[in-house]
């Protein structure tokens, strides 16, 4: 589960105005010193602490016709456990 924009942009906007140091505001925000850094170097390079879109994992190799091949050459196999 990811941390809400609102989080982010308090404790980026409390660490920005120095309203505490870095462990301080972990504490109040019940976030780790990594996750804060993370969301001030965000801030500092894109102008905002939002999350990135997640990656969609790797693209097939295999196009359609190449499935419908391996499947019939596994269905003539027999495993033997």
């Amino acid at each position: 589960m990811g941390y809400s924009l609102d989080l982010r942009l308090a404790a980026v906007e409390a660490y920005s105005s120095g309203r505490g140091n870095r462990e301080g505001l972990c504490k109040l925000f019940k976030v780790g010193t990594a996750t804060l850094g993370r969301w001030l170097r965000s801030t500092r390079e894109r102008g905002n602490p939002q999350a990135l879109p997640r990656g969609r994992g790797a693209k097939r190799r295999m196009g359609e016709i190449g499935e419908i091949i391996l499947q019939a050459f596994l269905n003539k196999i027999q495993m033997p456990f």
